[in-house]
């Protein structure tokens, strides 16, 4: 396995579904902390696994940068009017967010910082 966060994951829609529905058995007291965590980090480790295993292709993305955002080391991108292709698929989508990670490629681990809301940039239109 690479050095990803794996916190990134949780903001997919399959990790928030995860974690909503472990909270709810943990309210109804049907499982505790230690179990909840360990099917996440089952999660984390799978989802990683899988990515690996099966993303060997190379995509272009284009469309209009509606905003950007940079926390310690982790770049958020908000692409407007985004296409993505690859050689085997073409997609469109209104809006496209993307959550990239720096690394440091000289010791092959990922610079692992808290994540931290902020407002992102927008770019003002000139006069």
């Amino acid at each position: 396995m690479n050095n990803t966060p794996l916190y990134l994951y949780s903001f997919t829609n399959l990790g928030e579904a995860l974690e909503d529905t472990l909270e709810h058995f943990m309210k109804e007291l049907q499982i505790d902390e230690e179990l909840k965590n360990t099917f996440i980090s089952n999660f984390y480790a799978t989802l990683e696994e899988t990515m690996n295993q099966f993303s060997t292709e190379r995509a272009v993305v284009s469309g209009y940068l509606e905003s950007y955002q940079h926390l310690t080391s982790t770049w958020k991108f908000w692409i407007k009017n985004a296409s993505i292709m690859s050689s085997s698929v073409e997609l469109n989508s209104k809006m496209l967010k993307i959550i990239a990670v720096e690394s440091n490629q000289e010791k092959g681990t990922t610079q692992e910082k808290e994540f931290v809301s902020s407002k992102p940039y927008k770019k003002r239109k000139s006069r």
